[in-house]
């Protein structure tokens, strides 16, 4: 037997051994008929064809090694298992081995070795099962064997390097759709999910990617929502760029089916991609718009703080259309509470929706921003703003040519950034009066009252009364005096009053007999047209006595 190990390290002479057809002589004396010591040394030999010649090894597993090389790993001693991993593992290099390997049920050998050899059968166990496990077909047999719950078991309870190779492991089983249902109740959400907080780099990287397979398909939503979300959003917000792509697409999975939805919220998904949708690469940015549009606008009960910043965010002008649309729409319903508009002007909304009115391309677009905009005119600043960015030629075009709702809140928007006195001469250059002064005879309550507002707000300098007069605004005017609501007849005084201080606007005013108009209010108005609540009826109706002396040099009223 000697002889023929040294003849062995010759090549010419190994390939002559080879070819006069000693191996199956070998395989039958040396492996099942031998003696302990026969046996050590035929596997010994059989190890140097394989390390020497791989073409060699075909040649052994079709003759048959394979078969008393895993009778060793049962019964042999530990020199003859070191020997028999180390050349079944040279015998792993070949397709054939690991196809006859698989078939035979044999990994959960390898996988004990593993588990409890010696250094060097671990290391050649190793590399013999990652071999086998490289072909979907050797997967799909392995499955078929039982052996995912043995590789699952090393990633629960192996070595740092166990937990390796079993999670590299479950990462080539699980791609295969059949082994799914198995890793996922042996391999255990819970598991992987802890590995993405305290595992190794390589390890969350791993554990990342089966939970992304096992996301293929719904059946294991809900396990990796409860055991998971909260350890992918932590590896979302804290790992290495891939990582954070992986846990987010697992996440974004989740976003889209209702029954998780609420979990990934509640772990704090929002404002993670918020940050992502903001600082992210560009593939990061597009996921986390996605997932976002998901997590906020299909969600429900979401506190307003949680919502606004990831609703701004969502109006970027280079977010969907339809995104859009619903962010802005979502985005409204919390404008109503002045905390939740200061928040909104806090997170630069006003410059957000000024591009978008200034970008929209259809009508809901353009009615979308515009009703928003005149919301966020909350102080001089926001309504500076608004003027600054050159929102208001916009404004006025809708004013002219707008549907019925974007002229309803183009007026308003203009009613609010009016109230800011530096705003006034930009919004008067940019042709602001004559199509406000067109709207004056609609009949639209809601329109009148804003128009009317914007109006009385540029009534006060010369020039723009001026203006106001050459447009025709006091008969329209005065006819709102006696036919408008309450509210609209407070806000026409208004306007109104601040006119009559010119000679030739009172004389106007008078031709279009404001006077009998402003006599019925102060015999008949109520609480509404008091500038200030607390002002007795008496000081108001002396108030309007005066309004009326303006309109009337000789006090002719006095007697009526």
């Amino acid at each position: 037997m000697l002889a023929l190990e040294k003849l062995v390290i010759s090549g010419s002479k190994r390939s002559k051994i080879t070819i006069e057809g000693a191996i199956p002589v070998l395989i039958n004396l040396l492996l099942q008929n031998g003696s302990e010591g026969q046996k050590t040394s035929a596997v010994r030999l059989l190890g140097s064809f394989v390390s020497n010649d791989a073409a060699i090894g075909v040649i052994l597993v079709r003759e048959g090694a394979i078969p008393p090389l895993l009778g060793l790993l049962q019964t042999g001693y530990e020199e003859q298992k070191t020997l028999a991993v180390q050349t079944l593992c040279g015998l792993t290099s070949t397709d054939e081995a690991c196809s006859e390997i698989a078939r035979g049920g044999s990994v959960s050998m390898l996988i004990e070795l593993l588990r409890g050899g010696t250094e060097d059968q671990k290391k050649y166990a190793g590399r013999a099962l990652e071999r086998i496990v490289a072909s979907d077909e050797n997967c799909s047999e392995v499955a078929r064997e039982g052996t995912i719950s043995h590789i699952a078991e090393l990633v629960k309870t192996g070595t740092e390097s166990l937990k390796t190779f079993g999670l590299r492991t479950l990462v080539k089983l699980v791609r295969i759709a059949t082994n799914r249902e198995e890793i996922a109740r042996k391999g255990g959400c819970l598991e992987l999910a802890q590995l993405l907080r305290s595992g190794t780099d390589e390890h969350k990287t791993l554990a990342v990617t089966i939970l992304e397979e096992l996301t293929v398909g719904d059946e294991f939503s809900s396990e990796i929502a409860r055991d998971g979300s909260a350890s992918l959003v932590a590896l979302l917000r804290d790992g290495s760029e891939e990582q954070r792509l992986q846990a987010g697409r697992v996440l974004e999975k989740l976003a889209g089916d209702s029954a998780c939805r609420a979990q990934v919220t509640r772990d704090g998904a929002i404002p993670v991609f918020n940050t992502l949708a903001k600082t992210g690469t560009e593939e990061e940015k597009a996921l986390a718009v996605s997932t976002l549009n998901k997590l906020v606008l299909q969600g429900t009960d979401i506190p307003p703080e949680e919502a606004i910043p990831p609703l701004i965010t969502l109006l970027d002008p280079g977010t969907d259309e339809n995104i859009q649309a619903n962010a802005i729409r979502e985005l409204s319903r919390y404008a109503d509470n002045d905390e939740h508009l200061s928040e909104m002007v806090r997170l630069g909304a006003v410059a957000v929706v000024v591009m978008l009115l200034l970008r929209a391309k259809s009508v809901e677009q353009t009615t979308n921003a515009v009703r928003m905009l005149g919301r966020l005119a909350i102080d001089d600043t926001q309504s500076k703003q608004i003027t600054q960015q050159g929102s208001i030629p916009y404004l006025v075009a809708l004013l002219k040519t707008g549907t019925g709702d974007q002229k309803c809140w183009a007026a308003f928007t203009l009613r609010k950034v009016t109230a800011c006195e530096a705003n006034r001469d930009e919004i008067v250059r940019e042709g602001a009066i004559p199509p406000l002064v067109a709207l004056l005879r609609g009949l639209n309550e809601e329109l009148n009252t804003s128009v009317v507002r914007a109006l009385g707000n540029l009534t006060t300098t010369d020039a723009h009364r001026a203006e106001l007069s050459r447009e025709g605004a006091i008969p329209p005017l005065v006819e709102l005096l006696r036919k408008g609501s309450d509210e609209l007849k407070k806000h026409t005084l208004r306007a109104l009053g601040n006119l009559a201080t010119d000679d030739a606007y009172r004389a106007q005013m008078a031709q279009e007999k404001a006077i009998p108009a402003l006599i019925s209010l102060l015999r008949t108005g109520g609480e509404a047209h008091k500038p200030n609540a607390a002002r007795t009826p008496e000081l108001w109706k002396y108030r309007l006595f005066i309004d009326c002396k303006v309109l009337d040099e000789n006090n002719q009223l006095l007697q009526s």
